[in-house]
């Protein structure tokens, strides 16, 4: 079975069974449904929920489709499996005929019937035999029948049920009375046979009297007057611990606190002094001596003198001080007697169905006890925790089903002794568990199971809970020492191993990290070829990644990076192979991911900092192996995560101390790595473009200057890098961001701020103070104007937004405008993609211009506190328009790359602004707009030059709207820059209609 469980899973990898063990697990489970369903004694066949509920969590620990085991269950229940040989032998065994019921033929129903019938008979008999003495009276000769051969077991079962307790009392009572060797054996022969029919028949009852009977015979409560008739029931009860093994159940118990006092009595009878050989009776009198303390009155005498002992007390005292009569230690074969103990155990192997399981939960109750006996002695007694170690060997030979069962019952019992408060418990436990998985090692495991996995998994749980640093260690010692003696036969097992290193990388004590770490290092060095084959490899990087991440001790954090490392570079020669998608993702991504979380979770900034350029390293180096899949798990479970502290736009602030070292060291290194890996892999990446561009707008879009910024340059970076790359639909994409990035940046607040909103009210500003300043300056509410502090905070916030996406906007604008300059992104950008950008200028250009023309607005939210001086967007307005006038001009110039159609569009774009623009400058009065005057200045330079280098034709159909607007002009004061613009248009006029005139 376990051979069929490993070629299924080979040669069918893409099923329902996570791995070779739920095949094996399942397999078993059928035959165990087709004997259930198809076999005459069973008298409550298994049912459908039973069949489901009992595969519960056997695949890998999840559940099976139910849909897959109702198919299966009706199949079994409907066609029973039977081979070939098996259904002929079975057809000619017989002579009665054979009602066929299926394609292998049916049931004997004759037989069956005639069986049922005899049953209903012996029955009957059974009840008539039971009132002959009634009917025929006191005095009558009773009658006895012989029984028919074939139904015998069920007469003595019904017989022994009704007699057992005048069997006891027949056999105690002499047994009692006379020593001699001839009396005692034949009432030990009683008892032995009297144990054999309860077990045989399940008689629980009379099975727990008779051996509590035996177990008194042996007389350990009084050593001081053991005989030898004490001793050969030692010997009987040994023998029945081995032949009714199978039956014992609850009563095991019993036996093995027997046998724990055999092995204290053969202490004894070496000269052990019995007062520092603890047992289980002494624990149990102890336990009741405290009790009866407390319930007993206090003497009242000085220091208690003359205080009666109560008879627990006396009993315990004369228990401890009990010794062994010479005479009877002449004459016990005390060898025998340890080999007969021996045999319990080592035919524990032997020990059908469920017994088992009674024989481990009894063994493990009995050394606990054992052990609580001792306290914390440096030599407690381990007689019954040994001999648990003992069944597991002798057990270590069942098959895998049964052996995975019993072991998850003695995994349990390992954790709890390994964990034990005194030392030396858990010392002998790990001790023999190492021993015990040396053993277990040498039995092969096939592919796809998991058996050592499982087998070794208390090593784990103890390093993880045992407090004791000298616990801690020896673990660690003992997988180096299972890693160098049998690494070549260690399997599944790999894993298991790897995370006690794991666990132990997250201690407190240099030491063992120390030493975790060596032991991890040996891994990689030395095994990684069977590391890798056995599916080790991930969890050997997510080891090393643990130790990169310790808290406390740098110098082996970067010493596990420099590890990894060396293993990227073994990857990296497998990586030049020609590897599939899904090795190269095995290969990958676990180291991958190592860096990354190091990068992300490290407390230490310079091992953060060297994880996160592995990564890209690794990256840029090995990128041009990945495939489609791979570049797409890695940017979306590892780079684009590092980033989700952005994902709440305006959240991130310069004030949070917990992140600021973080936001300013590592995310900016990682932001400026994701760029420059875009670029350098552009075509597997460039279809993530959305995704970087989100990315990015998140970055801009925050209360944290430095990140705002860097996100900018970024931006522009990343678009100025891959300029000739671009496609059409990369340009539809970067419009989109730019346009999303000029909405979230837009201070609609300013209007939502206006306290009139819902319910107009007067102006009530004062008209001397509405000198016009600028909002982009980040200026404070004044303390104390606000009556409620609510209301301030309210306000202080609603400031703050507002001037954030102000400085923004204006950020956004230049970002623009430097691109426009750049003749790499003139060149390659389509015309009708620089027309929309544009149009996001025009929006900025008439929202800024909307708000500062609103002056009613802009008094009412300066009065209400929400900025303390009269707001207005003159930055904004002036450099929307200079950018937005400056661009389409270029455009209107290239005659190569705009058609006509385009042309006269800006054209009527492009007159209307100029003149309204002019209209706007001509009207400020220069005594108390002197402000917005030197910040219109510039662009009305910009519109005196497109004005003068118009065609023709647009020129002459342009002029008659701003030519005296322009001579307005002269009644400003001008600046040398301003007079050459107005030269260059007044030229152009003499060009065109003097020129004309004189021709």
């Amino acid at each position: 079975m376990l051979k069929f469980a490993e070629k299924y899973v080979t040669d069918n990898p893409d099923t329902v069974f996570a791995n070779a063990e739920a095949v094996y697990i399942l397999s078993y489970s059928v035959i165990m449904l087709n004997t259930d369903q198809h076999n005459n004694q069973v008298k409550n066949p298994m049912t459908l929920d039973g069949f489901i509920a009992n595969n519960r969590g056997i695949n890998d620990g999840g559940d099976f489709p139910v849909e897959f085991l109702q198919e299966i269950y009706a199949e079994i229940q409907n066609d029973e499996i039977k081979l070939s040989s098996e259904q002929h032998a079975f057809l000619i065994s017989k002579n009665f005929p054979v009602q066929s019921a299926g394609l292998f033929g049916g049931k004997d129903l004759t037989k069956e019937a005639y069986l049922k019938a005899s049953k209903e008979m012996a029955s009957k008999t059974e009840q008539a035999v039971r009132g002959l003495r009634r009917s025929a009276g006191r005095n009558s000769t009773v009658v006895f029948y012989s029984a028919v051969a074939n139904n015998t077991a069920e007469y003595v079962k019904s017989i022994f049920e009704n007699i057992w307790m005048s069997v006891l009392a027949g056999l105690t009572a002499p047994y009692r009375e006379y020593d001699d060797e001839d009396t005692a054996k034949v009432l030990l022969e009683g008892i032995k046979i009297s144990i054999h029919i309860s077990c045989t028949f399940g008689l629980a009852d009379a099975r727990t009297s008779f051996i509590r009977a035996l177990v008194q015979f042996c007389n350990f409560n009084n050593l001081e007057e053991l005989k030898m008739k004490n001793v050969a029931a030692i010997f009987v009860l040994l023998e029945v611990g081995v032949d009714e093994q199978n039956h014992l159940s609850h009563s095991w118990k019993d036996v093995l606190i027997a046998l724990s006092q055999i092995e204290r009595l053969m202490l004894l009878a070496q000269g052990h002094d019995s007062g520092v050989v603890p047992d289980l009776l002494n624990a149990r009198l102890a336990n009741r001596n405290s009790l009866e303390s407390a319930r007993s009155p206090q003497s009242t005498s000085f220091f208690g003198f003359g205080k009666k002992q109560t008879i627990s007390e006396q009993a315990f005292q004369h228990h401890v001080n009990q010794k062994l009569p010479f005479e009877i230690v002449s004459q016990i074969n005390f060898t025998e007697m340890e080999v007969a103990i021996d045999r319990v155990f080592s035919k524990s192997c032997d020990i059908e169905g469920d017994g088992i399981f009674d024989l481990v939960a009894a063994l493990s109750s009995v050394a606990r006890v054992e052990i609580e006996s001792s306290g914390q002695s440096a030599q407690p007694r381990m007689f019954s925790l040994q001999k648990l170690v003992d069944v597991c060997y002798a057990n270590m030979g069942r098959i895998r089903v049964q052996w995975s069962a019993l072991w998850a019952v003695m995994n349990e019992k390992f954790n709890e002794f390994g964990c034990h408060s005194n030392p030396a418990i858990s010392f002998f436990a790990i001790n023999s568990l190492r021993q015990l998985s040396e053993g277990f090692f040498n039995i092969e495991e096939l592919s796809h199971f998991k058996f050592q996995d499982n087998f070794l998994k208390p090593f784990n749980f103890i390093i993880a809970n045992n407090p004791n640093l000298q616990v801690k260690e020896l673990v660690l010692d003992s997988t180096k020492a299972m890693i160098q003696k049998k690494s070549d036969s260690i399997k599944s097992g790999w894993t298991t191993l790897i995370q006690v290193l794991t666990t132990a990388a997250s201690e407190n004590s240099e030491l063992i990290v120390a030493k975790g770490f060596d032991i991890t290092k040996m891994i990689g060095r030395d095994h990684f070829g069977n590391i890798f084959k056995q599916e080790g490899y991930e969890p050997l990087v997510v080891c090393l990644t643990e130790y990169a991440k310790n808290v406390k001790f740098q110098k082996i954090s970067l010493q596990a990076l420099q590890s990894m490392k060396k293993i990227q570079k073994t990857v990296t020669l497998r990586t030049a192979e020609d590897l599939d998608e899904t090795t190269l993702t095995q290969l990958w991504f676990p180291l991958l991911f190592g860096y990354h979380d190091v990068a992300m979770e490290g407390d230490d900034l310079e091992v953060r900092s060297k994880a996160l350029n592995y990564m890209f390293d690794a990256l840029v180096e090995n990128g041009a192996h990945f495939k489609g899949e791979l570049w797409d798990k890695t940017c979306k479970e590892l780079l684009f995560p590092m980033f989700e502290v952005l994902n709440k736009r305006w959240q991130v602030s310069s004030t949070q101390d917990d992140m600021s070292v973080w936001l300013s060291t590592t995310l900016i290194q990682a932001l400026r790595n994701m760029i420059g890996l875009f670029g350098y892999y552009f075509d597997e990446l460039s279809r993530m473009l959305d995704g970087y561009l989100n990315l990015l707008v998140s970055c801009i879009c925050q209360d944290n200057e430095t990140i705002s910024k860097i996100g900018i340059s970024c931006l522009k970076d990343i678009v100025i890098h891959n300029i000739t790359k671009f496609g059409p639909k990369h340009w539809e994409k970067i419009d989109d961001a730019f346009a999303q990035l000029f909405k979230l940046t837009t201070a609609n607040e300013l209007f939502l701020a206006d306290p009139l909103r819902k319910q107009q009210n007067g102006d009530t500003a004062d008209e001397p103070r509405a000198v016009q300043e600028d909002s982009d300056e980040d200026e404070e509410i004044l303390d104390g104007t606000s009556t409620a502090i609510d209301e301030s905070i309210e306000q202080n916030d609603e400031k703050s937004t507002i001037v954030i996406k102000c400085v923004l906007q204006l950020h956004m604008i230049q970002i623009l405008s430097e691109l426009f300059e750049t003749d790499a992104f003139y060149d390659n950008i389509p015309v009708k993609d620089m027309l929309k950008l544009t149009k996001l200028l025009e929006q900025s250009y008439k929202f800024s211009k909307q708000f500062n023309e609103d002056y009613n607005l802009r008094v009412r939210i300066w009065n209400s506190g929400v900025i303390d001086r009269l707001p207005n967007l003159l930055k904004q307005e002036t450099a929307s328009s200079g950018v937005f006038i400056s661009m389409l001009f270029r455009l209107y110039c290239d005659t190569e790359k705009v058609d006509n159609s385009t042309r006269k569009t800006i054209t009527e774009t492009l007159v209307p602004l100029c003149v309204s623009i002019l209209q706007r400058f001509v009207s400020l009065d220069e005594m108390e707009q002197s402000r917005n005057i030197q910040s219109w200045r510039p662009v009305i330079i910009e519109i005196l030059q497109v004005c003068a280098r118009f065609d023709k034709g647009d020129f002459e159909q342009s002029c008659p709207d701003v030519y005296q607007l322009i001579i307005a002009l002269f009644d400003k004061s001008l600046t040398d820059d301003m007079r050459v613009a107005m030269k260059e248009f007044f030229h152009r006029v003499g060009e065109i209609y003097v020129g004309e005139g004189s021709d």
